[in-house]
Order: C-alpha cells, then structure tokens, then sequence
C-alpha cells in the first residue's frame, strides 16, 4: 500500500477518482494515504465504501493521522465517501473536527454508519454545519437512524445546525424509514417559517433535495422550489405563496410603512413571476392590498370611481 500511495505524490496524476472500497486498510498507513492526497493536485473523489463489513475499519486514530496529513495542503481532494465503512463514535467525531477545519469538501457520504448514538450524531451536525468555513454542499446519510423517537429529535437537531447555513444543497436521508412526518416537519419550517415575511424571507433557499423517498406534499412544493437558480424569486414566492394564500390576504405588513418604502413594496408584490397558481401571481395579491388601502387615491379619484361604478350597476 506505501508504494501504492507513492505513485500518487505525483501532482500530475491523471487519475481523477480512487476508489479502495473493500480493502482492510491498516491504521498505520492512514498517514501515508493522506501524505500522498496532500501533493496530488488531480485526484478529487476518494472512494472507502464497503459492502460487507470490514474486518478491521480503520479506528478514529487512522482516520486523525489521515485528515492532519492532508490540513493546510494544496489538495484537490473534495468528496470524500465513506458508505459503510464501520466508523465507530469517536471516529465521527475526528470527522466532523476536520470538516470543521478543512473547507476543502464539497460532498460526504456516511451512509450505512449506524454505530454512533444521538449525542454524538448531534455534535456532528453542529460542528459540520454551524461552521462559517463550512463548504459541504451534499451529504449522503442514508440507512443510519433506526429508532422513530431519536430519528425525529436527531432531524430538529440537523435543522437547528442549519438554520444559518448557505451552502448545503443536498441531504440523502433515504432509507430512513424510521423519519416520520414530525421528523420531515422540521425541514419544511427551515425551508420556510411562516411566522413573519422577515422569518419568511430569510429562510433556507438553498436545500433542494432530501432523498429519493417520498416527502409530505408542503415539504415536497419547497424543495422543487428552491431548485430554482433566482434566489430573490424563490424567497418572494414562498412569501406569496405562505403570507398571502388566503383570499383575505394579511396587508397589515404594508399599513404603517413609510411613504418612502411603500412604492418599493408594491412594487414587489405586483410584478409577474414564475408562480402557475393564478392566487398567488402577486397580481390578485395587489388588487387586494389597493382594495384595503383607499387612502392611496386622491379623494376625487375615489369619487369618480364610485359614480362609475354606480352607473354600471344602474
């Protein structure tokens, strides 16, 4: 294996994706897989998946000297998969420390992983994602929560870490099927938190996919929705779609603002969008915010709309 991993030192490797699933990889050459990773400026994908269980999975010791031989390298190394590869609970946690520190990568996969408890899942999240250097942008975390109860506290845990988070675009929960419709209502208020247009507006724009299992109908309509490349788009749809769905729509947002503000806002509630239900087009929504606010038209126009009225109905 030394020799091997030498061949990889070379910057200018052609090979772009090493995958050493279903080999028992010693401990104490961990070191030298990550010394070598350090120089290559090609290999982006290192694949440690295994079918069957190891018969010795490399310990949290194995997998330390790993990550501290590849900290502060040129290292093009960005997903890192690791499906079933026996990680106990302290090797979670050397995991989640170095993602805490290497923003280098981009998708984890730690499937099929179900050694560690609740506390030690739930410092993970916090460390992985709480982070402001945190870059992960998919995690694969299918077929580790078994229990109902803990599967659903460990989903508000992984929306708490979050809920300040903006470059995760992926989480495979798949095969879960201890996640119940509690656990999936979590995400749904991160994707959108309808206590206010603020909460609204600063929700989570950039999750768009959760697995390939089927979600509750409301998560599901916010998930296709933040795969929309506009943001700012996304954002007011939710509003339009979550503050607005009633026919008596809630104006009380746009009563006390300043005359200088309020243009802007109107605005914004009328212009089109990719929006197919007619309701909430943002047109329908400004026909009814001019209907509660009459002191927008001078007197006069108020009165000749009045006697026009009157007569179409004479």
């Amino acid at each position: 294996w030394r020799k091997f991993f030498e061949c990889l030192r070379n910057p200018w490797s052609p090979i772009e994706l090493l995958d050493i699933g279903q080999n028992d990889i010693p401990d104490g050459i961990m070191a030298a897989l990550g010394s070598a990773l350090a120089d290559n400026i090609t290999l982006r994908s290192l694949h440690f998946s295994s079918k069957v269980p190891r018969r010795i999975p490399v310990s949290a010791r194995g997998w330390r000297s790993f990550f501290d031989s590849l900290r502060g390298s040129s290292s093009a190394l960005q997903d890192l998969i690791l499906r079933g590869c026996g990680i106990d609970e302290e090797g979670l946690v050397v995991i989640a420390n170095a993602l805490n520190e290497d923003s280098r990568f981009k998708i984890l996969d730690l499937s099929d992983n179900p050694q560690a408890d609740v506390a030690v899942w739930r410092q993970f999240f916090a460390a992985c994602f709480r982070s402001s250097s945190s870059s992960l942008e998919g995690i694969f975390l299918c077929e580790n929560f078994a229990y109902e109860e803990e599967a659903n506290d460990l989903m508000a845990d992984l929306v708490g870490a979050l809920e300040r988070n903006e470059t995760l675009e992926a989480i495979d929960l798949g095969e879960n099927l201890s996640i119940t419709e509690a656990g999936w209502s979590h995400f749904t208020k991160l994707l959108c938190d309808e206590s206010s247009i603020n909460s609204m507006y600063e929700s989570n724009h950039a999750l768009n996919y959760l697995g390939p299992q089927e979600l509750p109908p409301e998560l599901e309509a916010l998930v296709d929705l933040n795969r929309r490349e506009d943001k700012g788009e996304v954002a007011r749809e939710k509003i339009l779609r979550h503050h607005f769905r009633d026919d008596n729509a809630n104006m009380q947002e746009f009563l006390g603002m300043r005359a200088e503000v309020l243009p802007l806002a109107i605005s914004w509630l009328g212009r089109g969008c990719s929006c197919t239900d007619r309701k909430n087009d943002g047109h329908s929504h400004l026909y009814q915010l001019l209907r509660s606010m009459p002191s927008l038209f001078p007197s006069k126009h108020r009165a000749q709309a009045t006697g026009a009225k009157r007569k179409r109905e004479a």
